[in-house]
């Protein structure tokens, strides 16, 4: 015990020095907020307002020209986010920008907020959520880009808020209107019907059948085809090869075995990475959704950040961005007894060493080319569902529910 405590302050005394430095960094690496992705989305409003086709990549190319943009991403999203997004389109763009940065940090904010009472953190355990995502690479990285991250993680801590609440309803629209604005929420559906809950899966649903009609009725069936036939496609070819800003199952797998500008293979096999990423991703699910339906993760404050980081691992692409949806599962955890006792534990040097792991992720030009060094970020991932299992498989007995244990808010 004295040893493991010894490792614990060691490991806490080099992640805060490594914290202060990647601060200082991060606030003298960013300057400009170029916000590109922000500009995808404002260009495809633009268009939209316009009446032309928000996926046509020639006048998109125009429409980067206009602004005087050296780089403008492909719009990939549903139309949805276009359509609602035109009364922005109206401002110019650098206008627009600043009331976007602003915005996604009150969205964050607010997020933290909710996160904190959904978990019942108290002012400590709050302050060191909001510590771990100020120190967070894929937070500034989403405000740097301007990507609609911060948005969906406000929609995802309503959804559990709401859920935890016994609100359904209303838990049920949130999530929907995040699954409208980006897909990759739609693994949570499944983790909610696994768990019965069944009126939460049927107002997700109500809530994209009118948020899809919504789009349709102010922009048009046309974009709802394009999506489909242009905007899924161009988002699947995305998925460059091993990329190391790539911290899915899927990237992990592919530094390895397929030649990549940022690494060297151990040997070049084509089929080797899909195959491992098939069985990868259907063990890790087939655990995960063992577990959510044994009782244990019918806790929807285990479940539900579990299945996040799933979530995460298996997508096609994880981008480091996306890191900003584990502070939902970062919250979760500093709830346990485990990870909040005041003795060293070895779930404390787990989530300390997931979560230095995450940050070094964010400074990975600075390690040797290597696809060990260039894959902190799914370690810390996998590393954080390990935690997640072994605590509902030792800490939740079957059959407790969430109102006897924690009662209402």
């Amino acid at each position: 015990m004295k040893l493991l405590r010894v490792a614990v302050l060691a490991v806490l005394a080099i992640l805060g020095l490594w914290f202060v430095w990647a601060a200082i960094l991060r606030f003298l690496s960013f300057g400009e907020l170029i916000m590109e992705d922000f500009a995808s989305y404002y260009s495809s409003a633009s268009l939209a307002l316009q009446g032309l086709d928000i996926y046509d990549d020639a006048a998109r190319e125009a429409f980067r020209v206009q602004i005087g943009l050296a780089e403008l991403p492909p719009y990939i999203y549903p139309p949805f986010l276009a359509v609602v997004l035109k009364p922005i389109a109206l401002l110019p763009f650098g206008t627009a920008r600043i009331i976007w940065f602003v915005t996604s940090s009150m969205a964050l904010i607010v997020s933290l907020v909710l996160l904190a009472r959904t978990f019942c953190l108290d002012r400590r355990w709050f302050l060191a959520l909001v510590a771990a995502a100020l120190f967070l690479p894929g937070t500034w990285l989403t405000l740097w880009l301007g990507q609609v991250n911060m948005f969906l993680l406000l929609l995802i801590a309503l959804a559990l808020y709401f859920e935890r609440n016994d609100r359904q309803r209303a838990a049920g629209a949130a999530l929907g209107l995040a699954i409208i604005i980006k897909l990759i929420p739609l693994l949570l559906i499944v983790y909610l019907a696994l768990t019965r809950r069944f009126t939460t899966v049927l107002w997700s649903a109500l809530a994209l059948v009118g948020l899809t009609a919504f789009s349709i009725v102010a922009g048009g069936t046309d974009y709802q085809a394009r999506f489909f036939t242009h905007g899924i496609v161009t988002a699947a070819g995305m998925n460059g090869v091993g990329m190391p800003f790539d911290q899915s199952i899927s990237a992990y797998f592919a530094r390895f075995f397929l030649p990549t500008p940022f690494s060297s293979p151990l040997f070049v096999s084509s089929q080797l990475p899909l195959l491992l990423t098939v069985a990868a991703s259907a063990l890790l699910l087939a655990l995960t959704a063992r577990d959510a339906v044994r009782g244990g993760f019918a806790n929807i404050l285990n479940g539900f950040p579990l299945t996040i980081v799933a979530m995460l691992l298996v997508s096609t692409i994880s981008w480091d961005h996306y890191a900003v949806f584990l502070l939902v599962p970062l919250a979760a955890l500093m709830r346990q007894p485990d990870i909040t006792s005041s003795r060293p534990t070895f779930q404390q040097f787990a989530v300390l060493l997931a979560y230095g792991l995450l940050v070094i992720q964010g400074y990975w030009t600075v390690f040797p080319r290597s696809a060990w060094f260039l894959s902190f970020g799914f370690y810390g991932m996998v590393i954080l569902w390990a935690c997640f299992i072994w605590i509902n498989r030792t800490h939740r007995p079957s059959g407790t529910s969430l109102v006897s244990e924690f009662g209402n808010l």
